[in-house]
């Protein structure tokens, strides 16, 4: 293909989130026409991010990431000023693509016009899952981490009200798993840049995926045919103290100065897959169906 404009960002995996772009990130990683930034997702596109979601960082956190373990990778971080983002791609040669995949930027207000502000010729990936499926791994994502204590179905009932009353928080589980209006959006800034994937297909099919996903971006076929999932929900093999560790700024300052290498060793040793699945009455979810009809 033509050699594209590398001067800035032109690829972006932004979301959704705990559908899966954390695997997909890992398999453009190994495509010799993309670079990936180091942090996965550096947020850059996004004003404010909730606290509900990822608690703040401490003050420092990204200036310490560049001056001890840069271009080490990590998986995400708040940067905020360009030339600290585009400092994330200093190290690209002659690759097609520079590519990042914060996973908020599917919901986040404004981040789709943002990105196009930035980069009007830029190429979004969207990763879509069956919504409820979402939904809970986001809740036990949270759960595990303390954030939340009670059940799913106590948790969506709360959201299912706050939608009918318009209040619903763009960052809930529930929100987070309306895809349909998002999508609009991105494809009105963006056209036929804009690709859909689902989850399922690109776990249970995934050779013909990444043919979608090659054409897409004019690219070579992708070498590496396999996924494997990265990122899966888990839950604290020790427990309470476990979590108030894992919540501490000890392990956010850890994070700016470490491997991602060795942050991987530490999760196996304190961490095991979690393979729950979502327990709701009948009444819980034909109202989900019906909220989430278009997104299904």
């Amino acid at each position: 293909m033509k050699k594209l404009d590398t001067n800035k960002v032109n690829l972006f995996v932004v979301g959704a989130m705990r559908a899966g772009t954390t695997s997909f990130f890992e398999i453009l990683r190994s495509h010799r026409a993309i670079y990936t930034a180091p942090i996965k997702e550096p947020n850059y596109f996004i004003e404010n991010i909730p606290t509900a979601v990822f608690k703040p960082l401490p003050k420092g956190f990204v200036k310490g990431y560049f001056q001890n373990i840069f271009p080490n990778p990590i998986h995400r971080a708040h940067i905020q000023n360009e030339s600290d983002y585009h400092k994330l791609y200093s190290f690209s040669n002659d690759e097609n693509y520079l590519a990042e995949a914060s996973s908020l930027y599917l919901h986040a207000p404004r981040a789709a016009a943002s990105i196009h502000r930035y980069n009007n010729e830029a190429k979004i990936i969207i990763i879509t899952r069956d919504p409820i499926k979402r939904a809970f791994s986001h809740y036990k994502m949270d759960r595990n981490m303390g954030r939340i204590k009670v059940s799913f179905e106590v948790a969506m009932q709360t959201e299912v009200a706050a939608f009918e009353k318009k209040r619903l928080p763009w960052h809930s589980y529930l929100a987070m798993s309306q895809y349909a209006k998002k999508i609009k959006e991105y494809e009105s800034f963006f056209g036929k840049n804009v690709l859909v994937i689902s989850h399922e297909a690109l776990f249970n099919n995934t050779e013909v995926e990444l043919a979608h996903v090659s054409k897409f971006l004019d690219i070579e076929t992708f070498k590496n045919q396999s996924i494997e999932v990265n990122n899966a929900s888990r839950k604290h093999r020790f427990g309470y103290l476990q979590r108030r560790l894992l919540q501490s700024r000890l392990i956010d300052l850890l994070s700016s100065q470490t491997s991602s290498n060795f942050k991987n060793v530490i999760k196996k040793l304190m961490l095991v897959d979690d393979t729950s699945t979502p327990k709701i009455t009948s009444k819980l979810r034909k109202s989900l169906t019906s909220i989430l009809i278009k997104d299904i």
